[in-house]
């Protein structure tokens, strides 16, 4: 069986994180020795030249390449192409929603809503990372019957053991992810803030590092490093007592939340979108108001409050939760529901 995959996002040297769980998707289908995978990405050359290429060059990718599947990511992007291969080869379409693809053709686009509805119906199987993103497509866009798939963006790896710390007077907090405004960061520096304890910040992610200098507090200690490979997150989980995700958006899925979990990092994070569908509170973290500083504030003394047992319990429950996305498990169900098309 060959699958062609489909993405504008994909990693490069320069931009290590970009579309990661593509790229995991493509690598999990590649392991399977029933299915030959290709890719078809998005070159890193001048924005307008590289979809040039990317749209027309197809043309010849299609007829050479010839799948039985084309798989696309970010359907807004690309799911013309792989309507483009259903039509002319007869190959079966598999659109990815990632959640920015979907619900900003809501937000800011008639056209892009529009294209979505159409290309819904065009396709044999829509995946989606979580049911709050199914149900957002089934809600709002006029489709067909359609038969749709759950599977968590290639889902997340489990390290041999989890991340249990002996309590420290620090708290160690982390943030990973883009330092821009909707991911909640303003939010983060004013519920630091409000609070007089000590705390240790570690930052990990591209984007504008200066944001943190509004922390005015002596108390608060910040490190910040950069955009690292994907690996080397994994050392920024080991050093953090607790993970904060206080985005404003509503998050298809949130895979960095998921990752610091399986380490047995418990996450705070905001009550919006697909969030709430693995962060249970008291269980496996605290759910906030979104763009709420005093909730977040709140949360985080809450946290520092905690008997050793008390969050050696929610470590558990993190990590336990964690292992529903195991990505191994992932990417066999995931193989299973394309050869069974």
């Amino acid at each position: 069986m060959k699958i062609l995959i489909i993405s504008n996002m994909y990693p490069s040297i320069e931009a290590p994180s970009s579309g990661i769980f593509v790229k995991r998707i493509s690598d999990q289908l590649s392991s399977c020795p029933d299915i030959i995978v290709d890719t078809w990405t998005l070159p890193h050359w001048n924005k307008y030249l590289a979809y040039l290429y990317f749209y027309f060059a197809f043309i010849f990718k299609i007829l050479v390449s010839r799948p039985n599947y084309t798989y696309c990511h970010f359907v807004t992007h690309t799911g013309l192409l792989g309507v483009f291969a259903k039509k002319i080869i007869g190959s079966t379409l598999v659109l990815n929603c990632h959640g920015s693809d979907v619900i900003g053709s809501l937000e800011k686009s008639r056209f892009r809503y529009k294209l979505c509805n159409f290309l819904f119906r065009k396709s044999d199987l829509i995946i989606t990372p979580s049911r709050f993103l199914q149900d957002t497509i089934e809600g709002n866009f006029i489709i067909d019957s359609k038969e749709f798939y759950i599977s968590p963006s290639g889902g997340v790896p489990i390290p041999q053991l989890p991340n249990y710390k002996d309590a420290e007077t620090v708290l160690n907090i982390g943030y990973v992810g883009r330092i821009v405004e909707n991911k909640g960061v303003n939010v983060l520096v004013q519920a630091l803030n409000k609070i007089t304890i000590p705390v240790h910040l570690t930052v990990a992610g591209a984007g504008d590092p200066h944001i943190f200098s509004n922390i005015k507090k002596d108390n608060t200690i910040v490190k910040i490093y950069g955009e690292l490979h994907h690996e080397e997150l994994h050392s920024i989980y080991s050093q953090i007592d607790v993970l904060i995700f206080p985005t404003l958006l509503r998050e298809s899925l949130g895979l960095t939340p998921l990752e610091a979990m399986a380490f047995g990092v418990p996450v705070i994070g905001s009550d919006i979108g697909a969030i709430p569908e693995y962060i249970i509170p008291e269980q496996t973290g605290y759910l906030v108001h979104t763009g709420c500083a005093d909730s977040l504030r709140d949360a985080l003394l809450k946290f520092s409050a905690l008997s050793k047992s008390e969050k050696m319990k929610l470590s558990a429950g993190a990590r336990k939760m964690a292992q529903k996305y195991d990505e191994k498990i992932v990417a066999m169900q995931l193989i299973e529901k394309l050869i069974s098309l």
